[in-house]
């Protein structure tokens, strides 16, 4: 279990890497960080030991299809969060001719729509849903101490991105911290997001 635990806490370190390497304008090094945090995370998953089960043999097989399920659904979430709607932004920025810049009137806004009316790190809600359905899935004790271990790095690694990375990257992310949640979205937020009704967020 320790190599799980320091793999894990290798792979959430090199996405924090990644978003300062993007700060400083070494996309290379960016990209690099991604790959091998994502390399040392997958690594974790699979080399997790055998533990002692928790469920019932016969609850096994629906807590493992409920789990197959919400693994499913989280990984499609956070995939379209983090791999459509940023890259989508970023391509339009391209376009506009606003790259990341230390000038704070030429950086790139932030995705205000979409899932991340939701709140301001929905990425977050998706990989836990995921990680629940793995615990499901799994019913072994170490993947519940992996993966309760990953929900705490991964809240860590939003926090300091809130805090510090994030308002250096994109422009007036002051006011989405103001005008979206955290991590909970409230009913205002979830109407948002299905209704489409960004509009308002349109001058930030």
């Amino acid at each position: 279990m320790a190599l799980n635990i320091a793999l894990s806490l290798v792979g959430f370190s090199g996405f924090l890497a990644l978003d300062w390497h993007w700060l400083r304008h070494r996309p290379v090094l960016s990209a690099a960080c991604s790959a091998a945090a994502s390399f040392s995370l997958v690594v974790a998953l699979l080399l997790i030991p055998d533990g002692p089960a928790l469920l019932p043999t016969a609850w096994r097989l629906y807590a493992g299809c409920i789990g197959a399920a919400l693994v499913g659904i989280g990984a499609t979430l956070l995939a379209y969060s983090i791999l459509v709607e940023i890259p989508l932004l970023l391509r339009r920025a391209r376009v506009n001719g606003k790259p990341v810049n230390s000038d704070p009137s030429t950086r790139t806004k932030p995705v205000v729509t979409g899932t991340y009316a939701l709140c301001r790190h929905p990425g977050y809600l998706w990989l836990s849903l995921l990680l629940a359905g793995y615990i499901l899935a799994a019913d072994n004790v170490n993947a519940i101490v992996v993966s309760l271990l990953w929900m705490a790095f991964n809240f860590l690694v939003v926090l300091a991105q809130d805090r510090w990375i994030f308002p250096a990257i994109f422009q007036d992310y002051d006011l989405y911290q103001a005008s979206t949640p955290f991590l909970i979205p409230p009913r205002a937020s979830i109407s948002r997001a299905f209704a489409g009704q960004e509009e308002h967020h349109a001058n930030l």
